[in-house]
């Protein structure tokens, strides 16, 4: 197994929202209830102002870490962060909200996000909603482009249902091909691009998605249209509305939507560090 795949993978999960929270958290409670043992036992520091500055540093990452946990909550923050990946590539559509693609695609590549498959499974639930709404929105465009074929990239596990999804959206299952080689994003291009060359492609993710999807297809060589789907903020701006004073109250549906773009901020940053993107 590649070890960088591993390290990169283990990162994330610490640098999340939830996990820095709990990790400020948690560090300031252990280092508040050490400044408290008492001098005289095993574990007591003696000298007072090593216990003091061991008390305020507890404090202060304990409040830093709920502070944190309250502004990744709420309404204007994650609205900021997403509408910030969001509106980088919505050029291809109109005023109407439809596509309007500049060259005329061949394939239509649409990255897979996500799976919840289990034996038994109905079709339709067995992809993560991302997932749909990106293969929903593959077999809309192809609707627009008939002559297109669809190209399914992911694991098995994901192509599958994909396909079958789109089958029944309409789209012939001799108009679709599936890439199951890929484990990551940065897979996605080098394995499509063996599979379809360099031929007119539009590529179907989610706009938070796209703008590292976009960056490491151009850097292998790739120069898709751009079909962002699933759009949550886009085109508002995600600025705080005073009318509406609810956008400062803490919201699970808002700390989910910040740690969606912290993980596309970070995959950006990562990716950009190891000369994977083309901007």
């Amino acid at each position: 197994m590649d070890p960088v795949f591993v390290l990169k993978k283990i990162v994330a999960l610490f640098l999340g929202p939830v996990a820095l929270v709990l990790e400020l958290i948690l560090l300031g409670g252990f280092l508040y209830l050490l400044s408290r043992i008492r001098p005289s036992s095993r574990f007591g520091i003696r000298k007072p102002s090593r216990r003091r500055c061991l008390r305020r540093t507890g404090l202060t990452l304990v409040i830093s870490g709920s502070a944190l946990l309250y502004l990744a909550s709420t309404g204007p923050v994650a609205g900021k962060l997403t509408y910030f990946l969001e509106s980088r590539f919505v050029d291809s559509i109109d005023e109407n909200g439809e596509y309007a693609l500049e060259q005329k695609p061949k394939f239509i590549v649409v990255l897979a996000g996500g799976t919840r498959t289990i034996a038994g499974k109905p079709v339709l639930s067995r992809l993560t909603p991302h997932g749909m709404a990106r293969v929903v929105g593959a077999a809309d465009l192809w609707n627009q482009y008939p002559e297109a074929t669809l190209v399914l990239t992911g694991r098995p596990d994901e192509t599958g249902p994909m396909s079958k999804v789109a089958m029944r959206l309409g789209v012939p299952s001799g108009q679709i091909i599936k890439e199951t080689e890929s484990r990551d994003t940065k897979d996605h291009p080098r394995y499509v691009k063996k599979m379809i060359g360099e031929a007119p492609l539009a590529l179907v993710t989610s706009a938070m998605h796209m703008p590292r999807a976009a960056g490491l297809f151009r850097k292998q060589g790739l120069r898709p249209e751009l079909a962002p789907v699933d759009f949550v903020v886009w085109p508002k701006t995600g600025d705080f509305d005073p009318e509406h004073p609810d956008s400062l109250i803490p919201k699970a549906s808002n700390l989910y939507l910040t740690t969606r773009a912290i993980h596309e901020i970070l995959g950006l940053r990562w990716a950009a560090m190891r000369g994977q993107l083309e901007e």
